[in-house]
């Protein structure tokens, strides 16, 4: 998401506020902790998405803001996290002023794959494969317009979603560039809303992705919607239906999937004034909502959940806070949460 774009949905969500719950005593939260703080770079930074390898280290994207000159160019790096809290930059990239890193994945081998966005309008976003020694290549370029965000691999193939164009775009995992010109799937579901039209809604569409034996899971950010979307045989598409549309679910991001199929959804902004922060919530496959008992605090425009792959993390949910402030440094946090996840269906 890009820096304008964020703030209005921080703004949008809170317009969408109405009354403020009792508040929580502190014994009643779930048990947090700060795993390791991201840096924060010269102008600022922002990290926005986090995926987890199955030796238990969790990776995130950070893009490291330029000045204001349109010469200097934004960062792009990925940061490894272990179990401990050791972080370090495993790649750095340079940018140009309109692009920012965006979702990051890896496949069944433990490749990374990293969605980088382009706001110019002139060129197409990219997705990259990053290889052991830090190097990143091309496995696709999509259309200019396009706004990859959420990724997920799933049956040989990666899987972006478009928070531009409401859609999903399927890119094979092998050889060579990929240039597809027609989305897998697009859909008015998907879509985002017109600010113009709607104070409520800040133009973000499908966000966050995951897969559960042969269905995919979006979230659309503006309408705080979960869509379900069959995969058929041949990687068809099926029939999408309407799962949920909750106004708490509104700025809804990245999400996570655990070992009951349960989804867990993290929102930019919090349902009520004294959760401004962000807050998670755990969604069943039948559209139930419940929002976990998390310490307002501990949230800071939070953007992606993953569940831990090694002891003593396999209960625990981590998530990164994007920090959308000028003022703090992304960072990574670790919440108990009582259940395994699923990983790579």
């Amino acid at each position: 998401m890009r820096r304008s774009l964020l703030l209005l949905a921080a703004l949008a969500a809170l317009l969408l506020v109405t009354a403020a719950p009792p508040a929580a005593s502190a014994s009643s939260y779930l048990p947090t902790r700060l795993v390791t703080t991201l840096p924060y770079g010269d102008f600022g930074a922002f990290a926005e998405s986090m995926t987890a390898d199955h030796n238990g280290h969790v990776y995130a994207s950070v893009t490291l803001w330029g000045n204001s000159d349109p010469l200097t160019d934004n960062t792009g790096q990925v940061w490894q996290v272990g179990p401990s809290g050791r972080s370090r930059a495993i790649v750095t990239t340079d940018l140009a002023p309109d692009q920012m890193l965006m979702g990051i994945t890896h496949d069944y081998v433990g490749r990374l794959y990293i969605a980088c966005a382009d706001f110019s309008g002139t060129t197409g976003p990219v997705v990259y494969r990053s290889a052991h020694n830090g190097a990143l290549n091309k496995v696709a370029v999509l259309p200019p317009g396009a706004w990859p965000n959420g990724l997920a691999v799933f049956g040989g193939a990666l899987y972006a979603s478009d928070s531009a164009l409401g859609a999903i775009w399927r890119i094979p995992l092998g050889p060579g560039v990929a240039t597809p010109t027609d989305p897998w799937f697009q859909s008015d579901l998907l879509a985002p809303g017109d600010p113009s039209l709607d104070p409520t809604v800040s133009g973000i569409g499908v966000n966050g992705i995951a897969f559960t034996s042969g269905t995919l899971w979006a979230v659309v950010s503006d309408y705080g919607r979960l869509v379900r979307i069959p995969v058929l045989r041949h990687h068809v598409p099926g029939d999408p239906r309407v799962v949920c549309e909750r106004s708490e679910l509104r700025t809804a991001d990245g999400m996570a999937v655990d070992a009951c199929s349960r989804l867990w959804v993290v929102t930019n902004a919090g349902p009520t004034p004294d959760e401004p922060g962000g807050a998670l919530f755990r969604v069943s496959a039948t559209g139930g909502v419940r929002q976990a008992k998390v310490d307002p605090s501990r949230f800071d425009y939070p953007t992606q959940p993953v569940f831990g792959t090694k002891a003593p993390g396999l209960k625990t949910l981590f998530i990164v806070n994007g920090a959308y402030s000028a003022a703090a440094a992304p960072t990574i946090i670790a919440v108990k949460v009582g259940v395994t996840g699923r990983h790579l269906p």
